[in-house]
C-alpha cells in the first residue's frame, strides 16, 4: 500500500524577498536583483510529494504542476533511517542511502509521515533510530 505525503514551499518569505529584490532593482538597475526576483517567484510554485510503499520510497518535485525531478529508492539501497525532532512540533526523517545522497524529509502533511517511514524500516529490516 502506497501512502502519499505533500509539502509546499512557504510563500510569505519568497514573496517578501521578491518585493525586496524588485525594489532593489528599481533603485540600482542591477540585473542580478531582477534575476533574484524571478527566482523567488519560481520558488513560490514548488510542491513536493513523498511516497512510502511496501518496498520503495520516492520523492517527487513539481514546479508549476510539471514534474521536475523524481528520486526512487528501494529498501535494499537504504542503509539507515533516523527520526529527529526539529523545534517543538516538527519531525525530520533522515534517510541514509548506500549509493547516493542523504534524504532529509521534513514539512510533509499529514504529520505522521515518520510513522510510515518507521513501519517501512521495520518491515524491510533497516536500521532505525528515533532521536525525538
Amino acid at each position: 500500500m502506497m501512502m502519499q505525503f505533500k509539502a509546499v514551499e512557504p510563500k510569505l518569505h519568497n514573496v517578501l524577498f521578491f518585493v525586496i529584490s524588485l525594489v532593489g532593482y528599481m533603485i540600482n538597475k542591477s540585473v542580478l536583483l531582477l534575476i533574484f526576483a524571478i527566482v523567488f517567484i519560481l520558488l513560490t510554485n514548488i510542491k513536493y510529494i513523498f511516497d512510502v510503499g511496501d518496498h520503495q520510497m520516492s520523492f517527487t518535485t513539481y514546479l508549476f504542476g510539471l514534474k521536475v525531478m523524481r528520486r526512487t529508492v528501494t529498501a535494499d539501497n537504504v542503509k539507515f533511517i533516523a527520526v529527529k525532532r526539529e523545534g517543538f512540533y516538527r519531525k525530520v526523517v533522515l534517510i541514509r542511502l548506500n549509493k547516493g545522497f542523504r534524504w532529509k524529509i521534513t514539512r510533509f502533511f499529514p504529520d505522521n509521515f515518520d510513522e510510515y517511514v518507521q513501519n517501512f524500516a521495520v518491515a524491510n529490516a533497516i536500521k532505525f533510530k528515533n532521536f525525538s
